[in-house]
């Protein structure tokens, strides 16, 4: 059966929902609860890359969209963040790898009391709490270990207040440090993910600028 061509408004409105989808991940990647973190960075790879197959398909409908795209492949493929983007969602989608790791830093301000702050910590332990952990390897996020009815031990998170002074972050391993001819100093995930979505917002609203009519 063959299929019916799609119009430049439904092709529009694809590639804004995977945009969407991109921006959502990156939320996700960025946020206090750790174990959305590693899920966001996977959408974030996987939906940023789906921005650009989508915005390819306008290529049956308008004949001058090669013109316009090419120089945008070119720059994208030599480009150090978007190959980064690029290759990172290879390695998710057909691998099954995503290439991070964790770190916490405590006292990053002044000198922590480690004694006194793992006492506060435990005023707030559920029951039969038996250790406390912190910048997971896979999450980075915090937590305890509580001992469940049937003697399995699972881990229960939670989010430290600003005035703790304790930071658990999720790092991308081999960073991009150029994008756009300008170097890169700050390589957290909400840094470089922040340029990737507005390089794709540019690009979305220079497609729809230059394809609606």
């Amino acid at each position: 059966m063959a299929k019916t061509a799609r119009t430049k408004e439904e092709i529009f409105a694809n590639t804004r929902e995977m945009l969407v989808m991109a921006e959502n991940g990156l939320a996700q990647a960025t946020s206090q609860d750790p174990k959305q973190r590693r899920a966001g960075l996977m959408n974030l790879f996987s939906y940023g890359r789906s921005v650009t197959a989508a915005i390819q398909t306008i290529k049956h409908t308008d004949l001058e969209f090669e013109d316009w795209w090419k120089p945008y492949q070119a720059w994208m493929q030599a480009d150090p963040l978007m190959k980064y983007f690029n290759q990172a969602r290879v390695e998710v989608i057909h691998e099954g790898r995503l290439s991070v790791h964790s770190s916490t830093v405590i006292g990053a301000n002044e000198p922590v009391d480690i004694g006194a702050f793992i006492r506060e910590l435990n005023k707030y332990a559920p029951p039969n709490t038996v250790g406390t952990f912190f910048g997971e390897g896979r999450t980075g996020g915090n937590g305890w270990e509580v001992r469940m009815p049937d003697r399995s031990t699972q881990k229960v998170y939670f989010s430290l207040p600003e005035t703790f002074d304790v930071r658990s972050e999720l790092h991308l391993t081999d960073p991009p440090t150029e994008h756009d001819g300008q170097p890169v100093t700050d390589t957290s995930v909400a840094n470089i993910g922040t340029l990737y979505v507005n390089t794709l917002k540019r690009i979305v609203t220079e497609f729809e600028t230059r394809f609606k009519f």
